[in-house]
C-alpha cells in the first residue's frame, strides 16, 4: 500500500509499505484532515517531549470503512491502555501507556490502510460525508474544551486562532443548545 511516511523534519515521502498487521480492525482511509500537530512533527520530527526515531506515518484526523463490516466510521485516535489507574478512575485521556495514531511510534492515516482497535471506530451515517466525518475529531476537542470551559448560551466568549478548532469552537459556543449536553466519541 502507499503511504506519505516522514523520515525526518520537511523530509515526507510517499512510498510503498507493508500493510499494517497490528490492531484488530482494518481500516479504508477515506479522508485525512492535516492538524497542526502534524505540521509541528513534520516541520521539527517531534512534537513537545516526543521525537521522531524512525519513519511515521502522521494523521489523526481521519475517516474510512471498516473492511471486515463495510461500514463507514470516523475513527478516534486516542488509544488508552483501560488498566491503568488513570484509566480506571475515568480519565483515559490522562493515560500514561496512551496510543495515539500519528504520534511516534504509532503510525497515523496518512495511508491507504490502517489497523485501529474496533471500539474506537465511531459509525458515521449517510447523511454525513468522508471530509466532514474525517473532521469529527477536531469537533471532539472543540466540544470538550466547550464543557471544560463551563460556556454557557449567552455567555461571552473569546477564540484566539481560528484555525479548524477555533472555528469549530465559536460553532459550539455559538449553538442553541446547552453545551454541557452536548456529547462528543472522542471525549
Amino acid at each position: 500500500m502507499l503511504a506519505a511516511r516522514l523520515h525526518g523534519p520537511r523530509d515526507v515521502r510517499v512510498e510503498e509499505v507493508a500493510e499494517p498487521d497490528k490492531g484488530e480492525v482494518l481500516v479504508r482511509v477515506t479522508a485525512t484532515g492535516i492538524c497542526g500537530s502534524d505540521l509541528h512533527t513534520y516541520l521539527d520530527a517531534r512534537i513537545g517531549d516526543t521525537e521522531l526515531r524512525a519513519p511515521l506515518i502522521l494523521g489523526h484526523e481521519f475517516a474510512g470503512v471498516r473492511m471486515d463490516t463495510g461500514e463507514r466510521v470516523a475513527v478516534d485516535p486516542a488509544q488508552p491502555c483501560h488498566r491503568c489507574r488513570q484509566c480506571e478512575h475515568g480519565h483515559p485521556n490522562l493515560c500514561q501507556r496512551m496510543h495515539f495514531c500519528g504520534l511516534f511510534p504509532d503510525n497515523g492515516s496518512l495511508a491507504e490502510y490502517i489497523r485501529v482497535p474496533a471500539n474506537t471506530c465511531v459509525p458515521v451515517p449517510d447523511s454525513i460525508d468522508d471530509v466532514s466525518a474525517a473532521m469529527l475529531e477536531p469537533l471532539g476537542v472543540a466540544l470538550h474544551a466547550t464543557n471544560l470551559g463551563k460556556i454557557r448560551v449567552g455567555d461571552r466568549v473569546a477564540v484566539i486562532g481560528v484555525g479548524p478548532i477555533g472555528l469549530l469552537l465559536i460553532q459550539t459556543v455559538r449553538s442553541e443548545e446547552h453545551t454541557s449536553e452536548l456529547q462528543s466519541p472522542y471525549v
